[in-house]
């Protein structure tokens, strides 16, 4: 008869010693509004900041040309219940234009 080897099993993580992986949304403003509607799990708000930051950086490069047609351009970042978390907004503001203060 074979032998067999039991070993103990593992139990798993209690709910409190989870750490769920926050999702966050961003939201693109470019004349037209373009929504995510999967989000992407990042470890936190920084990490967030900075996915934004390289989200515009790409689609300005993408889009350079449009960039310059004067429409709002912005990534609203969002959590899961839809809260906006902060705003990444980027102007073009051509020569002899009156520059105002950010709001």
């Amino acid at each position: 008869m074979p032998t067999v080897v039991l070993r103990p099993r593992r139990a798993p993580f209690p709910a409190s010693r989870e750490r769920a992986v926050p999702r966050y949304y961003f939201q693109v403003h470019d004349g037209a509004f373009r929504p995510d509607r999967e989000g992407t799990e990042l470890a936190d708000l920084a990490s967030a900041r900075v996915a934004a930051v390289e989200l515009a950086g790409s689609l300005l490069k993408e889009g350079a040309e449009a960039f310059w047609r004067g429409h709002d351009w912005r990534v609203d970042v969002e959590d899961v219940s839809g809260s906006l978390l902060f705003a990444l907004r980027v102007d073009a503001i051509p020569a002899g234009a009156p520059i105002s203060p950010s709001a």
